[in-house]
């Protein structure tokens, strides 16, 4: 008999080593996830709320979305090269498919985690737009890409038409820097 509760004692004590890597590895997997998510929002600038309606074209690597103002609903923003894949893994499930506070309270998880200071998703577009200015992109394209209006800017706004190629050289202009990971 005491074979057969050492037996069930020891199957559990398996157990519960394998449950806390299996949560861990889903925990994993969604922090992974989720910060992803913050490096689309982070190279394309736009508001976490234009996540829910966006569409994307693949084959031409853009975005088209946006909320707020006329100049930002419907533009089209480049995908930058650097979150390609990212987005292709998305499958349309932006903000890992859960609600906007579903997502802030995740993105305040795994910046924590990374031990990154407490920062809101609209810090991407914060973000977005210091990495335009730092690569040299002029400040139309900026507003352009930004969807701010023209509308004060007589000459630009009526004369200055940028195709999505134009606008993508201008996002590439933002450099990435990936340190190298050690091998696990």
């Amino acid at each position: 008999m005491t074979g057969g509760t050492d037996e069930a004692g020891r199957e559990a004590a398996e157990a519960d080593e394998k449950r806390p890597m299996t949560a861990g590895a889903d925990e994993a997997g969604q922090i992974n996830a989720t910060v992803r998510m913050i490096l689309i929002m982070i190279y394309s600038g736009y508001r976490i709320s234009a996540w829910k309606g966006m569409e994307t074209r693949l084959e031409e690597a853009v975005f088209i979305g946006g909320v707020k103002t006329d100049a930002g609903k419907n533009r089209m923003v480049p995908i930058h090269s650097c979150t390609l894949d990212f987005v292709k893994e998305m499958k349309g499930e932006y903000l890992c498919g859960k609600s906007e506070s579903q997502f802030r309270r995740d993105m305040m998880k795994a910046l924590k985690i990374l031990g990154i200071r407490t920062l809101t998703p609209h810090s991407c577009r914060h973000t977005f737009h210091r990495l335009l200015e730092r690569a040299g992109v002029n400040e139309t394209d900026r507003k352009r890409l930004m969807g701010h209006s023209l509308k004060t800017d007589i000459t630009n706004g009526t004369y200055g038409h940028r195709g999505i190629e134009e606008l993508r050289a201008e996002i590439e202009k933002i450099k990435v820097n990936v340190g190298i990971l050690p091998d696990q």
